[in-house]
């Protein structure tokens, strides 16, 4: 993992009614030596007794202070806290003595080598004092720590610790909803799923604790404990918690239907052969949607954001689901022909529907990456328009190439860099990076191209020109950085690909939208030329329609 240098630590303090022992914690946190600036932000969940004024004689410099009109819980505090730091590295703190600040070295040296982006101070780990409490509060620490464990994949020994320390990135990644002491198996869920999905470096160091007692301002209960196991089962969506929560709520889903059989048979009467069907009917639509239900909001926990994707998912999953049922009832009667023992048989079937299920609903039907991922159209296209640059750009090996409009991911400099002598790719989405011969450069189209006079031997502009209030702008800046005899290589969306792509995009959404409805201008060639007369040394010496007629494909020559 790379080391990286940070200047400023931020230290959340969450609090509600804490008068007699805030001023302690803070000047703890003061007296502090750490290598990098602290800031102090400290979150009033609208305390009832003198918090505020306390708060209040803090001075300005070096603090947040934020305070709550009406009382949240810790979780909400914590949410506040967050949006306002503004350090590189962030650490909770509560403020009731329990924690000592004067570990926060120990706490922020496995970011500060580089070697983690989260860490938990643990309570059950180390040699350090541990003031000598409740019985019953270790054991349920311990066993919500295992059930979180055994859902997020990970081997913390202190899941509700309150000494938690993240680099800022990484709880900006994070969408927290928790309002109360939930918050803590939350985080750590959430955390869970970045770890599994990105690699983010969890540690653990072990911490003193002075725990208090209820008689001196503890409070944290048994309700507080239902609850976090409740959020543990929640908030999990790692590839462990969503394959033991399918097959739990699998489980109440087969009870379910069983239940509504015999209340539609017994409680309604439905005793004839055909009432039967009708309730075995009935029964089954009744469990898919209890399955639908859970699946959804418990074991996917999918966020809806209209009644129409509910409509869409709840299709999708009768779908995958239908598809599921025939498979086993296929499968029963072929391996059946084959003479397979019916146990057996019985087993496969049941064993593929359990698959054919979790994966619809993991890749199809729960998939809230399939939202963000680029329509199957668009790759398409792309392949197409490089194929057909790709013909010209060989003409001309080891050449020196910009692209106008490269893209985030820069795929045409990438797909044409064995056959060019060196590529710049501009667009105002690009990261900046350097390669062997392929450099990127963010800058924005509107402005002049950050390169001398006659730099470039070929330049391309691939699907850009549409997108350009200005397209005369840039088209005059292009041939500036173009040697004499270069070559400016354009393709553009003509007039009667319009109503095609908006009904691709629109209609069907294999084409991004959002592209389409960026489009200020289909071209004509009469318009292209028209544009190309406008520049005296530019002409244009090839043109052709591809992509079945709907684009066009120009080569451009400096004279």
């Amino acid at each position: 993992m790379e080391v990286k240098e940070y200047c400023k630590l931020s230290v959340i303090i969450p609090i509600y009614n804490e008068e007699k022992t805030l001023s302690k914690v803070v000047n703890a946190v003061q007296r502090v030596e750490l290598p990098l600036a602290k800031e102090i932000v400290i979150v009033d969940d609208a305390s009832t007794d003198s918090t505020r004024q306390v708060i209040e004689q803090f001075p300005d410099k070096n603090f947040v202070k934020i305070f709550h009109d009406k009382n949240q819980g810790k979780g909400a505090a914590l949410r506040s806290g967050f949006a306002r730091a503004t350090g590189d590295v962030i650490l909770i703190q509560d403020a009731d003595l329990e924690y000592n600040p004067a570990e926060y070295p120990k706490l922020l040296k496995p970011i500060l080598d580089g070697k983690a982006d989260v860490v938990y101070g643990s309570r059950f780990i180390g040699s350090d004092a541990h003031r000598v409490l409740y019985f019953w509060h270790m054991v349920g620490n311990r066993l919500l720590t295992l059930f979180s464990n055994t859902c997020s994949n990970l081997n913390l020994t202190d899941m509700e610790t309150c000494y938690k320390v993240f680099k800022k990135d990484v709880i900006g990644r994070i969408e927290l909803e928790e309002n109360r002491f939930g918050i803590e198996p939350e985080m750590t869920a959430k955390i869970a799923r970045l770890a599994q999905d990105q690699e983010i470096a969890i540690y653990e160091v072990g911490i003193s604790y002075f725990g208090r007692t209820y008689s001196e301002g503890k409070k944290i209960g048994i309700k507080d404990a239902f609850r976090a196991a409740w959020c543990i089962w929640k908030y999990n969506t790692t590839t462990t918690a969503k394959i033991i929560k399918y097959v739990t709520h699998g489980g109440i889903v087969a009870l379910s239907q069983f239940l509504l059989m015999v209340l539609l048979v017994q409680g309604a009467s439905l005793t004839t052969a055909y009432e039967l069907n009708v309730a075995n009917i009935l029964s089954i639509e009744g469990a898919l949607l209890i399955a639908f239900l859970l699946h959804s909001t418990l074991t996917w926990h999918v966020r809806f954001i209209s009644i129409q994707k509910v409509i869409k998912s709840l299709l999708e999953f009768h779908l995958v689901t239908s598809i599921s049922i025939l498979t086993r009832i296929g499968s029963f009667y072929f391996l059946n022909f084959l003479g397979l023992n019916y146990i057996l048989n019985l087993t496969i079937g049941i064993i593929a529907a359990v698959l054919i299920n979790y994966f619809g609903y993991e890749k199809i039907v729960f998939n809230g990456e399939r939202e963000k991922q680029e329509p199957f159209m668009e790759p398409i296209l792309r392949r197409m328009r490089i194929r057909r640059v790709l013909q010209e750009i060989r003409k001309k090996p080891k050449s020196a190439l910009l692209d106008v409009g490269c893209g985030f991911n820069h795929a045409f400099l990438s797909a044409i860099g064995p056959y060019i002598g060196s590529g710049t790719g501009i667009d105002f989405k690009v990261q900046e990076k350097k390669s062997a011969n392929i450099s990127t450069i963010q800058a924005r189209l509107d402005k002049k191209l950050p390169f001398e006079n006659a730099t470039f031997d070929t330049v391309t502009m691939l699907a850009v020109l549409e997108h350009l209030d200005h397209p005369l702008a840039i088209t005059r800046e292009i041939t500036r950085v173009l040697k004499p005899g270069g070559k400016l290589i354009l393709t553009v969306p003509g007039k009667r690909a319009k109503p095609v792509l908006e009904f691709l995009s629109f209609k069907l959404g294999i084409v991004n939208r959002a592209e389409i409805e960026d489009h200020k201008k289909y071209y004509d060639l009469e318009e292209l030329k028209e544009l190309i007369r406008q520049i005296d040394p530019l002409e244009i010496i090839e043109h052709r329609h591809f992509q079945f007629g709907m684009n066009n494909f120009c080569i451009i020559q400096k004279k």
